[in-house]
């Protein structure tokens, strides 16, 4: 008669009657809180790297920091994002380190590995107190370059018939700039020549080999040498002759001794005698 009035199921929190929810149509969805920038450390991003994997006790990882993310867990049924009860996101933080060690077993393997640490519970404490050991006040105080080390220890209470949490335990060093300035790679200098050589198995010095010496050679003493005596031409020695010139004359033009002039004439004239003086035979 007067159409189709709503029902109501009881009163809201304002004293006002609440309409009940009609057949078929869908229940309002609650609204998502956003997340804050200083919930997710200053960014929100996708991770390239592969995760590191934690199987068994014992498991450890380590390496220089190249970032710390945080994002929001995935339901792991629904693969949506998760939810807390009151409405507020499931953060993780991200921590992605270059561990120096690449497997062959992976294709275009870069040694990047990201720790996964869930922002409650064991995990949670694990990570605050890794923080506060290096000496910081907050997650932002981490920089790259300082080393970070995760270790799977064991495993937690179960609850609810799940499978326990796995219990890690985090170191971080933290490098201060004035290390950071340390480390930092120095112009080589060269280095100053070293007098002598260095025993490579005993790294003594050794004194250089000298030299073998020379045996010493005899000494020669140069003999005088007798004058070359001047070639006697006869056939010039008899022209002379012939022409009147006495044997000293001869001798002085000819460079000779007067025997050498004599005995080219007395051959010339076998009839003299050796007795006779050389000047009269001329």
């Amino acid at each position: 008669m007067f159409g189709q009035q709503p029902q109501y199921n009881g009163y809201n929190g304002y004293g006002q009657p609440q309409p009940m929810q009609q057949y078929g149509q869908p229940m309002p969805q609650p609204q998502q809180s956003r997340m804050s920038a200083s919930q997710m450390l200053d960014q929100i991003e996708s991770q390239s790297s592969k995760g590191a994997k934690f199987e068994r006790p014992g498991d450890r990882i380590s390496g220089i920091i190249e970032k710390v993310t945080a994002n929001q867990v995935r339901d792991f049924n629904t693969k949506q994002p998760a939810f807390w009860q009151d409405g507020s996101p499931k953060l993780q933080v991200l921590v992605t380190i270059n561990t120096g060690v690449t497997d062959p077993n992976v294709e275009d393997d870069d040694g990047y590995r990201t720790v996964y640490i869930k922002g409650w519970g064991e995990q949670r404490r694990a990570w605050l107190d890794a923080i506060r050991r290096a000496g910081l006040h907050k997650a932002s105080d981490i920089k790259p370059g300082d080393r970070f080390t995760a270790v799977f220890t064991g495993y937690g209470q179960s609850s609810n018939g799940m499978q326990p949490p796995k219990i890690m335990e985090y170191t971080i060093e933290h490098q201060s700039p004035a290390d950071m300035a340390m480390s930092q790679p120095q112009p080589a200098t060269q280095q100053p020549a070293r007098q002598g050589f260095v025993d490579p198995w005993s790294g003594q010095p050794m004194q250089p080999m000298q030299p073998a010496q020379a045996a010493p050679q005899p000494v020669t003493i140069p003999t005088q040498q007798q004058p070359s005596r001047p070639q006697v031409d006869a056939q010039q020695i008899l022209q002379l002759k012939a022409l009147g010139k006495p044997p000293q004359e001869i001798a002085g033009m000819l460079g000779l001794s007067v025997e050498q002039v004599t005995a080219v004439t007395d051959q010339a004239n076998p009839g003299m005698h050796g007795g006779e003086d050389a000047s009269e035979a001329f």
